[in-house]
């Protein structure tokens, strides 16, 4: 089964003053659950993220996922939760 990509080519996660989220972390889950949901480097579905995912330096994250509607919460590297972070992540 192939994946879709999130909402967007990338995502970029950023700070309140808009510089890169470096070394925050991404948990995935099922919407309305609190059971992690992995997403993927690739299209196949064959290599997933960590869950959580660790940010890049660019705060840019390309992911794929299966047909899971979900939502996802942000940390920054001090393991603070980045409240500006997105609710819900759904595919196209």
């Amino acid at each position: 089964m192939a994946g879709t990509l999130t909402p967007a080519w990338f995502l970029y996660f950023t700070d309140d003053e808009g510089a890169p989220l470096v070394d925050g972390k991404v948990y995935t889950y099922i919407t309305g659950t609190d059971t992690l949901s992995p997403v993927y480097h690739d299209s196949d579905l064959l290599n997933p993220w960590d869950n959580p995912l660790t940010i890049p330096a660019d705060g840019k994250v390309t992911m794929y996922q299966d047909s899971v509607i979900l939502k996802a919460k942000e940390y920054d590297a001090d393991d603070n939760l980045h409240e500006a972070g997105r609710e819900s992540l759904r595919r196209l």
